[in-house]
């Protein structure tokens, strides 16, 4: 007998139920590869990196010259690092945001580096003067502790008198002034009687101290140191011996004998 063969359309329906279950199966494997994937992302790397004893921080180090240098263990306290936390949970952008909230701090930066290490490159500001005893002040008016600073040992200017951060500002700004462009001259001493003037006491060529009446931010400070030395040499010729000047005229340099 001949053999018998399946209609056209009935071959088109078998054909259709094997790409219907091909289908199925690819999509079903699509599936459970991208659920693995997934699964992987989200716990291998913690195996891997978080969760690894491997990155736990063991060291740090401190670059920059002053008092962070020497007291890195209080740093990472301050920035609320616990020796031993793993270093892919740490958060370097609050860490220096942390870091810039020290008073002391002027710049800083932090670099993790693998796998166990913190490095914090540090600058810190520079004392120019002693306000209020156990604090001092940089040239841009930023109070900060005295205990705290890279000059806690050395000899500075003393700035006293009336409490106010813009004087203070005009006192550094003096101090600074006679640092850069007079160097025969030495502050030693500076009280702020008022918002108009400020007394000062100072050293000239390293011979003898003098008092000085200075005005505040009414002109140039290296006009006043000009006129100043103009005068201590005027006297000298003379052999005129005031025990200093009073500069708060614009004209002249006042001898102070009393």
């Amino acid at each position: 007998m001949a053999e018998k063969s399946l209609p056209e359309n009935s071959k088109g329906v078998v054909s259709g139920k094997k790409r219907k279950l091909l289908w199925c199966f690819l999509t079903a494997l699509l599936c459970t590869v991208l659920f693995l994937l997934i699964w992987g992302a989200i716990l291998i790397p913690g195996k891997l990196t978080s969760d690894n004893p491997r990155f736990n921080l063991r060291s740090h180090d401190v670059q920059g010259i002053g008092y962070w240098q020497k007291n890195s263990s209080e740093l990472l306290r301050r920035v609320n690092i616990t020796p031993g936390v793993n270093v892919f949970n740490l958060n370097v952008g609050e860490i220096r945001k942390h870091l810039l909230g020290i008073s002391n701090i002027e710049s800083a930066e932090v670099q993790i580096v693998l796998p166990d290490m913190l490095i914090f490159r540090i600058n810190e500001r520079v004392p120019r003067a002693i306000v209020n005893k156990n604090f001092v002040i940089d040239e841009n008016g930023k109070i900060f502790k005295r205990s705290e600073s890279a000059a806690a040992d050395r000899t500075l200017p003393v700035i006293s008198g009336k409490r106010d951060k813009t004087l203070y500002k005009e006192a550094v700004a003096l101090i600074m002034t006679a640092n850069r462009e007079c160097r025969d001259i030495v502050i030693d001493k500076i009280d702020i009687k008022d918002e108009f003037s400020m007394t000062v006491w100072l050293t000239y060529r390293g011979d003898r101290q003098w008092k000085v009446i200075f005005p505040v931010a009414k002109e140039s400070y290296s006009i006043l140191f000009n006129k100043l030395q103009n005068a201590i040499l005027h006297c000298a010729l003379k052999r005129d011996n005031p025990v200093g000047f009073n500069l708060r005229y614009r004209e002249y340099a006042i001898p102070i004998y009393d």
